[in-house]
């Protein structure tokens, strides 16, 4: 599939690292980072038109009250049993879907347009 110039020019590429809003714990003061990157396709007027983004968790900044501060890294093993999870949820996600329109397909089939299904038929 060939894409038009002025879109292909258009494709902005997106790396940035996300700060979490802090949450107070005790002593400590915790703020989740994560790695968002992705693609951004805008049209010539320079509205978006569509993206695809990835966001992955990739540390944890800890600090204290006397101002150190710690940085917890999570491994990329966490960020893939995360992905599998969500990945997991879709797949159950897309099963109900599937088996819902199979259901109402069948049901369909079982009672016609204007036949009453109540045994009040005359």
């Amino acid at each position: 599939m060939m894409m038009q110039p002025d879109l292909v020019e258009a494709v902005t590429e997106i790396d940035r690292e996300m700060v979490g809003e802090q949450m107070q714990v005790g002593e400590y003061a915790i703020r989740p980072v994560a790695r968002l990157r992705g693609k951004v396709w805008r049209m010539p007027e320079g509205e978006a038109q569509g993206a695809v983004v990835r966001v992955n968790p990739t540390e944890v900044r800890v600090s204290h009250l006397d101002g150190s501060e710690h940085l917890l890294p999570i491994p990329a093993t966490q960020n893939q049993a995360l992905q599998a999870m969500a990945l997991g949820a879709l797949a159950i996600a897309g099963i109900c879907l599937l088996i819902m329109m199979v259901a109402q397909l069948l049901s369909r089939r079982q009672s016609p347009q204007g036949v009453l299904t109540n045994g009040n038929n005359r």
